[in-house]
Formats: C-alpha cells, sequence, structure tokens
C-alpha cells in the first residue's frame, strides 16, 4: 500500500509537480523515498532528479503504519542532487543512521565551499569548509543515537564574514551551533552529494527517507511546522520519530 504525499486533497506522490511543504517558503528541492516508484524522487516543482554517482542505491519499499520506504546510501551509493549550496541554507532530513563513517550529504570538494555533514563514527561531524581550507567551522556533536528514525536540521549561513553553522536532532534533542570569522563572503556553485563515505566499510551506510532544503534560513515557526509533518508523515508508516 503506498502512501499518498498530498495537500489539499491533490496527490504529489508519483511525479514532480510541486510538492507543497507547510511551510511560508517551499524547499527548493525536496527528496522523498518513493513507495511507488523505486527510489529518491524530487517532489519539488520543475527541479531535476537525483542521479547515481557512484556505486548502486537499495531501495526498500515501505509498509504503511509498519515501515518507511528508504534508499540505502553511504560507502555503497552516493547520488547527486543538483542542489547548489546558497549562501543561506536549512536541510531537514528524516534518517536512520547505521554504524561506520558515512557521509549523509556532502560535497564534490572542498576547494571554494563545501559543507559536509558525516557521521564519525560515534558523532555527527557537521564540517563548513571554505577557501581550501583557510575558513572553517566544525560543529561535532557527540553520543550519536544510531538505529532509529530521526529528524535532524542544519543551517548555514555564509552571506556574512561572521557565518554561523547550526544543527538540532528534534528525536534526541541533541544540538550546537557554533560560529566563525571568515576572511571573505564565498559564494558557492557545488551541489550536494547524497552518501558516500571516509572509508569503504560496508556498514558505512544510512538510510534515508526525506531530506529537504531550502534556500533561506527557516524561522521557528516553519521550523515547527517542518518537524510536525515529517513526525505525521513517519508516523503513517507506524514509525516514530
Amino acid at each position: 500500500m503506498t502512501l499518498a504525499i498530498t495537500v489539499n486533497n491533490a496527490d504529489y506522490s508519483e511525479n514532480s509537480i510541486g510538492w507543497e511543504a507547510p511551510t511560508t517558503l517551499q524547499p527548493t528541492t525536496a527528496l522523498f523515498a518513493m513507495n511507488g516508484a523505486s527510489g529518491i524522487k524530487n517532489l519539488a516543482s520543475s527541479r531535476r532528479q537525483p542521479t547515481t554517482i557512484s556505486g548502486s542505491p537499495t531501495f526498500t519499499p515501505g509498509v504503511a503504519g509498519a515501515s518507511l520506504p528508504f534508499e540505502t546510501l553511504g560507502a555503497n551509493a552516493s547520488l547527486e542532487t543538483y542542489q547548489i549550496f546558497p549562501q543561506k541554507l536549512t536541510i531537514m532530513s528524516l534518517i536512520n543512521l547505521g554504524a561506520g563513517q558515512s557521509t549523509i550529504i556532502g560535497m564534490h570538494d572542498i576547494n571554494s565551499a563545501a559543507l559536509i555533514l558525516g557521521q564519525r563514527p560515534t558523532l555527527l561531524n557537521n564540517w563548513l569548509v571554505c577557501g581550501g581550507g583557510a575558513d572553517q567551522i566544525t560543529e561535532n556533536v557527540d553520543n550519536l543515537v544510531t538505529g532509529t528514525w530521526q529528524i535532524h536540521m542544519w543551517q548555514c549561513d555564509i552571506s556574512t564574514k561572521s557565518p554561523a553553522l547550526t544543527y538540532k536532532n528534534y528525536t534526541t534533542g541533541a544540538s550546537g551551533t557554533s560560529s566563525g570569522t571568515f576572511s571573505q563572503v564565498y559564494d558557492p556553485t557545488q551541489t550536494f552529494v547524497l552518501g558516500g563515505a571516509s572509508d569503504t566499510a560496508a556498514n558505512s551506510t544510512y538510510q534515508a527517507a526525506v531530506h529537504l532544503f531550502w534556500d533561506d534560513l527557516l524561522g521557528a515557526d516553519d521550523l515547527a511546522s517542518s518537524v510536525a509533518w515529517l513526525r505525521q508523515y513517519a508516523a503513517s508508516y507506524g514509525v516514530t520519530a
């Protein structure tokens, strides 16, 4: 049985004509593991579909009231999102982390401006690096909980020489913010990659159900609305997040 991703009785679950988020600003990229169509699809209006960069992504269908559909990414596979790293960014993800050293979200290289969000392996290593390493911020979160579905949020602002990087886990309550002083304002041109790993271990993978990207910093109300929607979405599959 397939859960429809709906708004106002319109079903957007099998196409890309535009999933409508419960926020004042619509996501520029809305990636969902689709139950009726194998793999992760972008439901943001008029956006490109993700493609495989390496490996063979493994798709697991969901069961309404019992289990979420998801794509297994990490050392076994990585996907190109075609989402360019904006100067102001919010990411909201519904994911299940495993063991090992998977890269949840990363970039092709760090020569200009990059954001790397990775598991290393019992902490979450959130790393903003610009100018090939000349300017960087690290926000590590310890005591990472694995093996359950959780809602993670990242916000990054490099539109200023005083940038900030914020992480919050709405499931476990873990959070952290780091700021810095950069030598210049960077204007990234790279796109985000899902998956990959800092090693080739078979257990360096994670399960991705939803990845949402906004090209701005969502406020408290919009963040709360997104979290509530993701929890409701997970609950329809019998999952607590």
